[in-house]
């Protein structure tokens, strides 16, 4: 199992830059960027180099790719005086993190190439989850879209999140934290089926009866006679790094990013998505798992089931992106118990 320190490093090094005016109290970005450490340990450690980050920027301007992104969008109606950079190599993606002067987050770049067709089609969903009313959704946060842009190379999307109510990581996984879940997945189901042209989910590597994983990517065979049941517009990747829990001033609920793995999925694709990375790294232990799937509305064949399409041979911890522990070992797990 991985260090703390390697993971916070994994996390932070070489890949965040901090720009513009210095930040004396970064209360507020720690607990955003931080929101799913998983043990005290490793926010002590995040908190630490994030105050290192945040007291001495690398500059007072943002660097040019940053800067031609505030040409394109604008800046937002309260003026960013720093910007927190995060650069994902493997994604092709860079995350900015728009700060106002009191640190507070305002809101929040996310800049691909100009081609890239997985970035506009989550602006086309949050887009149009941004249209409903908020009454509709009353157990879920989503994103506020608030514009794109492109000039030929890069594409910028800038999105806004209500996280005033956030609550101090790491984040307690107890029972009305599982209901909590299982409420926001209802919601967003009933706000995605609103989407329109909600494309089936498609397998990456197709093997003799099922595939790897799922996504929206072109030229993929889709997954629609995978499963003998209806296909509903699911998030896709609803785990602990896509979830922020808000409650301490008011009940409990989540708000939830990334929206790009959005297609037609089983019902008990999130649910079991959600359990099977929350165990993966270590975050729920195996007796947790049968109330918490009451709360999320899955059953145990459902989520052997998930876990069962996540796990081909010797490709494993791809599922949970490296992470902990492999999910065959819960597969296994599950299919002696009979609950």
């Amino acid at each position: 199992m991985r260090t703390t320190w390697a993971r916070v490093s994994a996390h932070l090094s070489q890949s965040w830059a901090f720009y513009g005016e210095p930040i004396r109290h970064p209360a507020e970005i720690q607990r955003t960027i931080g929101h799913a450490t998983r043990s005290s340990a490793s926010k002590r450690a995040l908190v630490a180099r994030l105050r290192h980050l945040t007291r001495r920027p690398a500059g007072s301007a943002p660097p040019p790719l940053v800067s031609g992104a505030l040409g394109l969008l604008g800046h937002p109606t309260e003026e960013s005086r720093s910007w927190l950079v995060h650069t994902r190599p493997g994604s092709r993606r860079t995350i900015v993190h728009e700060i106002d002067g009191s640190g507070s987050l305002r809101s929040v770049l996310k800049l691909g190439d100009a081609t890239d067709e997985r970035l506009k089609f989550e602006a086309m969903v949050i887009g149009s989850l941004d249209r409903q009313p908020e009454s509709v959704h009353p157990s879920v946060i989503v994103p506020q879209l608030l514009g794109t842009a492109s000039d030929g190379s890069t594409y910028a999307m800038r999105t806004r999140l209500d996280l005033s109510d956030l609550v101090a990581p790491p984040y307690r996984w107890q029972p009305k934290t599982f209901d909590a879940a299982g409420s926001a997945i209802v919601a967003l189901h009933r706000l995605l089926a609103e989407v329109p042209d909600m494309p089936f989910a498609q397998t990456e590597t197709p093997t003799p009866g099922r595939p790897h994983r799922t996504g929206v990517s072109a030229g993929r065979p889709d997954m629609r006679d995978q499963w003998q049941e209806p296909l509903v517009p699911s998030h896709g990747d609803v785990t602990a790094w896509n979830l922020f829990l808000l409650g301490q001033d008011s009940r409990t609920r989540f708000a939830v990013i990334d929206f790009e793995e959005c297609a037609l999925r089983p019902k008990w694709w999130d649910g079991s998505r959600l359990l099977a990375t929350l165990w993966a790294e270590g975050r729920v232990t195996t007796p947790d798992l049968k109330h918490a799937a009451h709360a999320v509305s899955i059953v145990r064949p459902e989520l052997i089931e998930y876990l069962t399409v996540q796990c081909v041979p010797g490709r494993q911890e791809m599922a949970t992106q490296g992470r902990d522990r492999p999910l065959s070992r819960l597969a296994e797990v599950l299919r002696r118990q009979s609950w």
